[in-house]
């Protein structure tokens, strides 16, 4: 136990990952005891074994298999780095299940503009624009005032301050092609979304699916909305740097050795660029 409290401790203060993440991989930690029954410091690759087999029982999803994996394949090559684990990391090699990722689709610009505008609580409007018209993931919303902030640029124009993001990237993000502005603002600000305890990611994932479906979208994920944002800036000519920037990518249209020679774009840039090419698309015809 020792051991498991000092790793997490390393993760929080030596490479600063995000309360959720460690809560996350805290709560693996108890799944891989408690179906085990043994201690992680002393598992062997059989009981790494037994715990995919395990949880495939129970039919969980192979997202989440993989994610308690990566979990305990951390804390095992921690061990060995440390010198309190000999031999080969029991987690490593091909053990996890491969996670089958369903392609995203964009729900086109009218139809967000409906669902934006028709949304029935000023908190579900703003889960909306963040996703729609922001490219926001599910959970750097479901972050909103705790890890994430929300403020004005240099000129004025709403932006967020993502400090907790997928693979703890951090990036900055304008928020300029929210029709609301001010209301994204307020109902941020308030905390509607990041108050601990209050709501989750999945718990943001059900309020919009619920919504979409009762709109008729009953095929339409979440996460298409942030697709209908990519496809948005995509099809309207947009920079491809500001797109891999606003959306939080790591590569320059897949080339990883070109996007390390290409600088991060300001907010105030990604405005500008998205204000020109989209303004007179996204706002005209509005439901």
């Amino acid at each position: 136990m020792t051991q498991e409290r000092d790793y997490l401790d390393f993760l929080e203060y030596g490479r600063m990952l995000a309360d959720n993440t460690l809560k996350s991989i805290a709560h693996d930690f108890e799944m891989f005891k408690s179906i085990l029954g043994v201690d992680l410091e002393t598992a062997n690759r059989r009981d790494v074994e037994k715990f995919v087999i395990e949880q495939n029982k129970e039919k969980l999803s192979t997202a989440t298999v993989a994610r308690r994996i990566a979990s305990v394949k951390g804390f095992f090559q921690w061990q060995i780095e440390n010198e309190y684990r000999e031999g080969l990391n029991p987690a490593q090699g091909k053990i996890a299940p491969k996670v089958k990722h369903d392609s995203f689709k964009s729900i086109g610009i009218e139809t967000l503009k409906e669902v934006y505008h028709q949304a029935p609580t000023k908190e579900l409007k703003t889960m909306i624009a963040l996703m729609g018209y922001g490219g926001l993931r599910l959970e750097e919303v479901a972050t909103v005032s705790i890890d994430n902030f929300v403020y004005r640029d240099d000129n004025g124009v709403l932006a967020i301050d993502l400090k907790n993001t997928k693979g703890d990237r951090p990036r900055k993000v304008s928020l300029a092609l929210v029709p609301d502005q001010e209301l994204v603002e307020r109902v941020c600000n308030r905390g509607f979304i990041g108050q601990r305890g209050k709501l989750s990611t999945n718990g943001v994932w059900r309020r919009v699916r619920d919504y979409l479906s009762s709109k008729g979208l009953k095929k339409v994920s979440p996460h298409d909305l942030r697709a209908t944002f990519a496809t948005m800036l995509a099809n309207n000519d947009v920079n491809h740097v500001v797109i891999r920037d606003m959306m939080g990518h790591t590569t320059l249209n897949g080339n990883a050795i070109t996007s390390i020679y290409v600088t991060t774009t300001s907010v105030e840039d990604q405005a500008q660029e998205v204000l020109e090419k989209m303004e007179g698309v996204l706002w005209k015809n509005i439901v």
